[in-house]
């Protein structure tokens, strides 16, 4: 499941602070294609908002995309 990043079967603000540690640099493993959650190439700080806006229950529509530090996916 996109965004399940540690595979628990949920999406919980947990998997949205591994998408800001991996978009950070701090986490190095990874499948980028569960953790690019709004699927545009590159692993960052908008994910991490997606997924944790998801995990609440808040809608994940953004008007802007102020990102941290991205990182490419392959």
């Amino acid at each position: 499941m996109i965004g399940d990043v540690n595979h628990d079967g949920e999406i919980t603000t947990y998997d949205a602070l591994l998408i800001m540690r991996y978009a950070l640099g701090l986490e190095t493993e990874g499948n980028e294609l569960i953790i690019d959650f709004n699927g545009d190439g590159c692993v960052d700080s908008l994910d991490a908002l997606l997924v944790l806006r998801r995990s609440i229950g808040a809608g994940i529509t953004v008007s802007a995309s102020t990102v941290v530090r991205s990182r490419k996916t392959a």
